[in-house]
């Protein structure tokens, strides 16, 4: 539908601390959580949208990946688990404003929420 979505990512901790308004809304053992916004309220949608890291960082050329994948069935597919795939695109220093911005890409293969993270970590001057 038309309704937009928030996603609420932490690498390395459970999403535990979150302000009470979102603590309902999202569970406290997952590192990926995502809120829907309908009439301009923020409710409940995937409250765990990933909680066991998968994939590591690798180093790669200039592409790093993270997966977490949550003990939850997939609606369309319920012999899978939700995955949550963060791609980090490396992007120079000097781009402040895009630095750790943000993109829910959508979902690819069904059960997996692929999100985009401009981050200048991974930049290597050589990477271009």
């Amino acid at each position: 539908g038309n309704d937009s979505k928030k996603i609420y990512i932490s690498l390395c901790n459970k999403l535990s601390n979150l302000p009470e308004n979102l603590s309902k809304l999202c569970d406290p053992d997952a590192n990926v959580c995502m809120t829907k916004i309908v009439n301009g309220v923020e409710v409940k949608h995937i409250p765990n949208a990933g909680n066991q890291l998968e994939t590591r960082l690798t180093p790669a050329s200039s592409h790093e990946m993270m997966t977490f994948q949550s003990g939850v069935a997939c609606p369309e597919d319920t012999s899978r688990n939700i995955t949550t795939r963060i791609d980090f695109l490396s992007i120079p220093p000097y781009l402040q404003a895009e630095d750790n911005t943000m993109m829910y890409v959508g979902k690819i293969r069904g059960c997996t929420h692929q999100v985009l993270w401009h981050s200048s970590i991974f930049y290597k001057e050589d990477s271009l």
